[in-house]
């Protein structure tokens, strides 16, 4: 059982009203809760570390959509600040931009006063507007790069898993021989379609059956091995998605 999943049991119990019903015959004491609590501390320590990069990123030079745009829509550009959207415009100088207002408020700037700090000591709304594009440009970058680098590093990891599973593959089709392999994916199937079964009266949980799966799927990248037709499964696989999207009428 994962941390977590025990961690969600002792929750239950701890929010359950079961220890204040009194047709139960026992009873939680504050010992047993106290227990508990210290149980789901220990468990929490063991919880795996979560990588705020393992999240979906949010830089793009591309956005899509309002939330995308408001995080991406102040950006750094030939060491200039570019608005993606301004007075009309895509992708103007934010240096420009507010020269364009300024004037509008009676206020005689040019782009490169602004650029050179006119605005820095002013308490205006373009000023605060200067400052905080300037710094979300800046701080965009920053994560850009991190999340970059973090990109890179994740397909050399995915690289690495994939060039392991493939070596452990070839060496047990070379070891127990192809068609011992071959005759292992049956044997993999037909304990998967008995623990379906199974579930259907009761009798195999959803781990039980994700664990066939499992055994299923590790057998069949050793098929498409041995028959060595990666390529051609993945065009297969690719056409009849595409079919069965067209019959239920879903657009890409």
């Amino acid at each position: 059982m994962k941390p977590t999943d025990a961690i969600e049991i002792i929750d239950d119990v701890l929010s359950s009203p079961i220890h204040n019903d009194e047709s139960i015959e026992y009873q939680l004491t504050t010992d047993d809760i106290d227990w508990l609590e210290e149980a789901k501390r220990a468990l929490e320590k063991q919880k795996p570390f979560e990588n705020i990069f393992d999240r979906k990123r949010l830089t793009t030079d591309s956005p899509n959509g309002n939330f995308e745009t408001m995080m991406n829509y102040a950006y750094a550009k030939d060491n200039r600040v570019i608005l993606r959207y301004g007075d009309g415009e895509e992708n103007i100088d934010l240096c420009e931009y507010i020269a364009i207002k300024a004037k509008e408020r009676g206020c005689n700037l040019s782009s490169d006063d602004v650029m050179e700090g006119a605005c820095i000591e002013c308490d205006c709304p373009l000023a605060i507007l200067y400052v905080v594009a300037t710094q979300a440009a800046e701080l965009r970058e920053r994560l850009k790069e991190i999340e970059d680098k973090n990109e890179i590093k994740s397909e050399e990891k995915q690289m690495d898993e994939i060039n392991y599973m493939n070596s452990v593959f070839d060496k047990a089709i070379e070891k127990y021989g192809a068609e011992a392999q071959l005759n292992v994916l049956f044997e993999e199937i037909a304990e998967l379609q008995n623990a379906i079964c199974k579930h259907k009266r009761g009798r195999t949980t959803v781990e039980q059956i994700a664990e066939e799966i499992a055994d299923v799927n590790i057998m069949l990248i050793q098929a498409i091995k041995i028959f060595g037709c990666a390529d051609l499964t993945s065009k297969y696989v690719d056409e009849k998605i595409d079919r069965l999207a067209e019959r239920l009428k879903i657009d890409e």
